[in-house]
């Protein structure tokens, strides 16, 4: 028996999945190759060791810990998503609003000026046209006065 058997079968010999015949040939070999028997040793106290963690119970607690580090850890991207919108978004909507109010306010402005304006010249071509004696100017000379 070699010690390359030893090392690829340590699940079966293990678990006692050996046949009479090879059973009696791994117990020679492992009574004299001391480096096959520390190794069959430390694999059995693994496993030793992995069955005793199978059979402990889990922590209740551990499940409800881990649910709220991931809710933090969501919760965190969601403020940055939050952040984003109030430190870039929010000035952008504003300006963009300041923007459509001075533009309203200017429409509006320029309309009541238009409208002024209309009323003032019509007076001015009255005054004129009474201080000159003229009872109606044509529309050619509403023109001219209109536009010096």
């Amino acid at each position: 028996m070699e010690c390359q058997y030893i090392n690829e079968n340590l699940f079966r010999i293990a678990e006692n999945r050996l046949s009479p015949a090879e059973r009696a040939e791994v117990e020679e070999h492992l009574q004299s190759c001391p480096e096959c028997s520390r190794l069959l040793s430390e694999f059995r106290q693994t496993i030793g060791l992995i069955d005793q963690d199978i059979l402990k119970e889990p922590d209740p607690f551990t499940g409800t810990r881990i649910l709220q580090h991931l809710e933090s850890a969501l919760s965190v991207k969601h403020e940055r998503r939050e952040r984003i919108f109030s430190h870039l978004l929010q000035p952008v909507v504003l300006t963009f609003s300041i923007l459509l109010a001075v533009m309203i306010g200017f429409s509006i402005g320029k309309k009541s000026i238009d409208s002024n304006l209309a009323a003032s010249s019509e007076q001015e071509i009255e005054a004129v046209r009474t201080d000159l004696f003229i009872s109606d100017l044509t529309d050619e000379d509403k023109i001219l006065f209109l536009n010096p």
